[in-house]
């Protein structure tokens, strides 16, 4: 039951590059026109390409009714934070004990 609820909250996508899968992430609504980046992963191989940036813009072009986009990462992931921030997110606050950092980013 577990997985079918995660199933029917989460929408999945895989990266794939000339068929080989390179990344993947989750999204799921928070509220009305709102959703929830989780997870973005892509191969170490393929770290500093373009794919993860190429890929959150696709993923906006993708949900075009989707007016805010939220998610959060660990302090410590550095190379994360210059990439969340390089496509437009901004940093609106993090967790009491500074391991999670929250961004959004609003569109139109």
């Amino acid at each position: 039951m577990r997985i079918r609820r995660l199933i029917k909250k989460f929408l999945f996508y895989k990266i794939t590059l000339n068929s080989n899968i390179i990344g993947f992430f989750w999204l799921h609504s928070v509220e009305t026109e709102s959703y929830e980046l989780e997870d973005l992963c892509i191969h170490p191989e393929y770290h500093n390409k373009g794919y993860g940036f190429n890929t959150m813009k696709l993923m906006e072009e993708l949900h075009p009714q989707i007016k805010k986009w939220v998610l959060g990462t660990p302090y410590y992931s550095v190379k994360n934070q210059y990439l969340y921030e390089k496509i437009g997110y901004k940093k609106t606050g993090q967790t009491e004990d500074g391991f999670l950092f929250f961004y959004e980013k609003l569109i139109g």
